[in-house]
């Protein structure tokens, strides 16, 4: 059975390590103080608009002990949604009730 050769065996007596000792590093340069309200002001003068986006509004969390343990994945238009959020704040229920209110309203029509 043969064995590897070790590559770096020749490396450490072959040449000489080479000085570096002149090699260090860089040392940070102080930056200038940026005057933000400056930039604003500038920036209001150009008509010039922020790059950042709009923080998006958040719904309030809705966690309720209801029991309730099964989804139900629909899709649906923009507007429904919002009449659903809508009935389930007016009344002060989880979704979950409207959702179970309006399957009784419907079943009661038949």
């Amino acid at each position: 059975m043969s064995t590897r050769s070790n590559p770096f065996e020749n490396l450490a007596s072959a040449e000489p390590k080479p000085d570096l000792s002149s090699f260090k590093p860089r040392t940070r340069t102080a930056k200038p103080a940026v005057d933000r309200a400056a930039i604003e002001q500038i920036a209001q003068e150009q008509d010039l608009s922020s790059r950042r986006p709009e923080k998006p509004v958040r719904k309030a969390a809705r966690r309720n002990a209801t029991g309730r343990n099964q989804q139900v994945n629909i899709k649906t238009t923009p507007e429904a949604v919002a009449l659903l959020y809508e009935l389930a704040d007016k009344r002060g229920v989880p979704l979950g009730k409207v959702f179970e209110d309006a399957l009784d309203a419907l079943k009661k029509q038949d």
